[in-house]
C-alpha cells in the first residue's frame, strides 16, 4: 500500500510540472521584452532555478518559437549570473538564495517568475497559484514596467494585477 501511495505522489507531481510548464510557456508568449534585451541573441531563454525537474518538462514543451526565436532552457545553479536570461522560473527552496538572486537581477529586462507563496512581495514579478488543475498568476505590473517588460491585455484579465 505504501508504495502505491509513493506512485501516486510521484504522478501527481509529474502532472503539477507538465502543468506548470504549460502555464510557463504560454505566459512567455503573451508577453514582451524590450528590444535591447534581445538584440544580441536569436534565442529566447528561459532558466530554472533550483526545480530541473520542471526544466526537463519545459524542454520537452520548448519547441516552438517564441517571439520568432527558438526557445532554450538552461537549469541554473544559485550564484550563477542569470543576466542573460528572458525569463527566470525560481524553484521552491532556500528563500534567501531566492533573495540574493532577485536582488542581483533588480533592474534587468527579465520576467521573474515563481510558485513560492509570496513571491511577488520578495521582488519577484510573477507569482503562480494552482488553484485545482489550473493556475492564476499575480502580476506586479509597477516591477514589470521599471525594466520595460510588458504584458498582453488577455493575460492581465485573467491575471490578479498589483500596480
Amino acid at each position: 500500500m505504501l508504495m502505491a501511495w509513493g506512485e501516486l505522489s510521484i504522478a501527481e507531481n509529474s502532472e503539477n510540472n507538465q502543468l506548470k510548464a504549460a502555464y510557463i510557456i504560454n505566459f512567455a508568449r503573451f508577453s514582451s521584452w524590450p528590444e535591447s534585451a534581445l538584440e544580441s541573441t536569436t534565442n529566447l531563454y528561459m532558466c530554472v532555478l533550483m526545480d530541473t525537474e520542471l526544466g526537463s518538462y519545459l524542454e520537452l514543451m520548448a519547441n516552438r518559437k517564441i517571439k520568432g526565436r527558438d526557445v532554450v532552457i538552461v537549469n541554473v545553479e544559485a550564484g550563477v549570473a542569470l543576466e542573460k536570461c528572458h525569463l527566470v522560473y525560481f524553484g521552491k527552496g532556500d528563500d534567501e538564495k531566492t533573495q540574493r538572486a532577485l536582488n542581483n537581477i533588480a533592474g534587468i529586462s527579465l520576467i521573474t517568475m515563481s510558485d513560492i507563496s509570496g513571491f511577488v512581495y520578495m521582488g519577484g514579478m510573477v507569482e503562480m497559484l494552482k488553484q485545482g488543475r489550473k493556475y492564476r498568476f499575480i502580476v506586479d505590473l509597477k516591477k514589470s514596467e521599471a525594466v520595460m517588460i510588458r504584458y498582453r491585455s488577455e493575460l492581465l484579465e485573467v491575471s490578479e494585477v498589483i500596480r
